[in-house]
């Protein structure tokens, strides 16, 4: 008896598990089907990326609609600080780095220097929410795809309860 109970649980969890993987696998195709247009983007940047040069230094830096100041400020309304680093009071600066290509666009966000995975998560997902640069970076009168480091900075002020 002991055994066809364990057969019959067996059985029970292959069939939980399959459901599960089933909608699992619905949610993986309806995310795909929501960001395959930006999908293909990238893989389009990518392309031409590998035909081009991706330059650390540039005559003109990228800019930034309304400049510098613009682009620190935007991290800043769109940082979302992770709970569990508030409550672990875990803060540092994460530096990101990217490639502003020649039409402005944010491509290939990476760390840098990291602080812990929860701030770095949070610094890459504010830098893939930013919007185009309206100029790209310029060397020899030519637009180019250059590097673009930027810090994001997690500090707690003050005394935070987290619940």
């Amino acid at each position: 008896m002991k055994k066809i109970n364990i057969f019959v649980e067996m059985i029970a969890f292959l069939l939980l598990s399959a459901i599960n993987l089933s909608a699992q696998t619905d949610s993986i195709f309806h995310s795909f089907e929501n960001t395959h247009n930006r999908t293909k983007l990238k893989i389009v940047l990518f392309n031409e990326i590998l035909n081009d040069s991706v330059y650390s230094h540039a005559d003109i830096l990228p800019e930034f609609s309304g400049g510098k100041m613009k682009l620190y400020e935007f991290i800043t309304e769109n940082l979302h600080y992770p709970t569990e680093a508030l409550k672990s009071n875990i803060q540092g600066t994460v530096i990101v780095r990217f490639i502003v290509t020649k039409d402005g666009k944010i491509f290939m966000p990476t760390i840098i220097r990291g602080v812990a995975p929860l701030l770095d998560a949070e610094a890459l997902h504010v830098v893939n929410k930013l919007p185009d640069f309206i100029k790209p970076g310029y060397k020899d009168g030519e637009p180019i795809n250059v590097f673009y480091t930027i810090p994001v900075r997690f500090k707690i002020h003050g005394s935070y309860e987290v619940y």
